[in-house]
């Protein structure tokens, strides 16, 4: 990956970067790092990882000087593998997953069940549970996906059936 250089007349600069609408970042994004924006690219992405190569170009002087003398830096490219792999890894393994603090709320015939996501796991009726599909089953007694019971993600025709 080469780098490119700052523009003052494009988002050349940190405050320019907030003025810059998704359109215009995700053309910088791609002609800067050479490569599509990401499917998860919001536009505070994008501005995160462009400020980022800003202060990266910043720093070049300075990570070359300490690789002489023998301090080992990473290089543009390798903290841009970094934040790719977090994205994908962060955003396909629980894409689902709602913050600590949020309350689910399910009716299941007739009763209402209540939900806190905890930090790591869940609290439903005083009891913690490290999956929602647990409380899924405790509910209804038969195995559920716990994210489509509780509406997070879509739910297969045969549990709709059910519902």
């Amino acid at each position: 990956m080469k780098p490119e250089a700052a523009e003052p007349h494009d988002s050349g600069s940190l405050e320019n970067l907030a003025s810059l609408d998704r359109e215009t970042l995700s053309q910088r994004f791609e002609r800067v790092f050479e490569r599509p924006v990401p499917a998860r690219g919001r536009a505070t992405l994008l501005r995160l990882a462009l400020g980022w190569q800003l202060q990266m170009q910043a720093q070049m002087e300075l990570s070359t000087a300490k690789s002489r003398t023998g301090v080992k830096t990473r290089t543009p490219l390798q903290h841009l593998q970094t934040i790719e792999k977090l994205l994908n890894t962060q955003g396909a393994s629980k894409p689902h997953q709602p913050c600590a603090g949020t309350r689910l709320i399910r009716e299941w015939k007739g009763l209402t069940h209540e939900v806190q996501v905890l930090a790591s796991g869940y609290r439903y009726q005083n009891q913690d549970f490290q999956s929602l599909s647990a409380i899924a089953k405790a509910i209804t007694g038969t195995a559920w996906s716990g994210p489509a019971f509780f509406g997070l993600k879509s739910r297969s025709p045969r549990q709709l059936e059910q519902a």
